[in-house]
């Protein structure tokens, strides 16, 4: 297996998936929501002591492994529809290092969205009380997520 190769086509996905309509899609929309949402429902809690932020910004993070297994289930779909898999296949790259390539392209997309969320919801609640042991959680959940929803 060809490391190169499963990094030659990570690159390709990024590059094919990072127009600007993707990326308001896959980092816009849900940073909307956290503020439109956040700050919305929170003028209907009446307890002032919790903030609708610290609920919600943990389901916007959860939600990027969400649009990450559908950009990695569309990038797989696209490729086989529009004949661009046939094409890398008759290249040097196997199956198996393309498949590796979308899977490390919707982890990373996953990653990425979920943290670029974290940062989002620190710079709106000001603080954020967050261990090593919570980051790792956190990246242990969008990564199960993101390769199970990839698979459906």
């Amino acid at each position: 297996m060809g490391v190169l190769n499963v990094l030659r086509l990570v690159y390709r996905n990024i590059v094919v998936n990072t127009d600007p309509g993707s990326i308001l899609i896959l980092v816009g929309l849900p940073a909307m929501y956290l503020v439109f949402f956040g700050f919305g429902y929170q003028s209907l809690i009446s307890n002032e002591s919790h903030s609708y932020l610290l609920f919600l910004a943990p389901g916007i993070m959860s939600f990027q492994a969400v649009i990450a297994g559908t950009v990695g289930g569309s990038m797989l779909w696209a490729d086989r529809r529009w004949g661009m898999l046939a094409q890398l296949l008759v290249g040097p790259i196997t199956r198996l290092e393309y498949l590796l390539g979308i899977l490390f392209t919707t982890l990373l997309f996953g990653l990425a969205g979920a943290y670029v969320m974290l940062l989002a919801s620190f710079a709106l609640i000001g603080s954020i009380s967050l261990s090593a042991q919570g980051v790792a959680l956190i990246t242990f959940s969008i990564v199960l997520g993101s390769l199970a929803l990839l698979c459906f």
